[in-house]
């Protein structure tokens, strides 16, 4: 049933960002948008295929998939405020191409494993961590003024920084919890959702933001 709550909250986000999609001029944050709406259909979509095994299979290949494309658009975003670090054009590039290959791996030939979209996840979770933490250093490093409530990067950074630093221990370990205890397993994935909520919320701020900024702001 939480989980549920999670997806309506998520599609919710969306609509947010479909109904001021024409009033936002940044093109990735735009991208974003239709990304989260992408995940809200196929959500959907499994929820018709008739066998858990089947369903499984497919859930584990579309997210292997998934995670780079998310990783990609989260590079394309935050790039040119990460510019003021001189090797982070090469790093960013290189770790979006590192997990593109991950995906394919694990989304094509890695599917005998449960962790096979665990596995992607945890490190987009790890390299996105370091992406939210690099533009906060990078305001700090800013002598501009920054109206932080008024910069959409701000809000979605701020939700990659708490989704990702709770998402790593609470998925990225999820099956090996499980072994030792199912009961703690599930109790901390819940903690995950709430973080999902939490970030769905941000991105809807995000979107209305974005809404009211000149354009590329």
């Amino acid at each position: 049933m939480f989980f549920y709550v999670v997806s309506i909250i998520q599609a919710l986000s969306f609509l947010i960002g479909l109904f001021f999609f024409q009033r936002i001029r940044n093109p990735w944050v735009r991208w974003l948008i239709l990304y989260i709406g992408n995940l809200c259909l196929i959500e959907l979509g499994l929820e018709f295929i008739p066998t858990m095994e089947a369903q499984a299979t497919i859930t584990r290949v579309y997210y292997c998939l998934a995670f780079p494309v998310e990783y990609a658009l989260y590079v394309c975003m935050f790039r040119e405020k990460l510019a003021v670090f001189r090797w982070s054009r090469y790093w960013l590039m290189g770790t979006a191409g590192v997990l593109a290959v991950f995906g394919l791996y694990n989304g094509l030939l890695n599917q005998q494993h449960n962790s096979a979209a665990t596995d992607v996840f945890s490190m987009m979770a790890v390299m996105a961590l370091i992406i939210s933490l690099l533009y906060f250093r990078s305001l700090l490093q800013s002598k501009e003024i920054i109206y932080l409530l008024q910069e959409p990067l701000f809000w979605i950074a701020t939700a990659l920084l708490f989704f990702y630093a709770g998402s790593i221990i609470a998925t990225g370990f999820y099956h090996a919890f499980y072994k030792k205890s199912s009961h703690f397993a599930v109790s901390l994935f819940k903690v995950n959702l709430v973080l999902g909520i939490f970030r769905s919320v941000l991105y809807s701020i995000a979107f209305l933001v974005a809404a009211r900024k000149l354009p590329y702001g």
